[in-house]
């Protein structure tokens, strides 16, 4: 199901029957690599000062913000007045 620039990336390591497929952790880690958001961190902060509960239950918003909150290296202090 692979194609483009995975595909690109991939078929080598098929070939090379490469060492990324006896540890799954170094392949995700590679992936990550090649294909993540290189600034998780940033990411997610700004995402969480756009966040807002709106029209939603207060319970999604509150899935929505310790999601983002994994990526965030606030201390509990800043987290707990970035939520209200």
């Amino acid at each position: 199901m692979l194609c483009g620039t995975t595909l690109a990336w991939f078929a080598p390591l098929l070939e090379k029957k490469s060492l990324l497929f006896q540890d799954f952790e170094a392949f995700i880690k590679e992936f990550q690599a090649s294909f993540g958001d290189t600034d998780s961190t940033r990411t997610a902060i700004n995402k969480i000062r756009r966040l807002r509960q709106g029209d939603h239950p207060a319970s999604a918003y509150t899935v929505d913000f310790r999601l983002l909150a994994c990526d965030i290296p606030w201390d509990e202090t800043t987290l707990v007045d970035q939520f209200r």
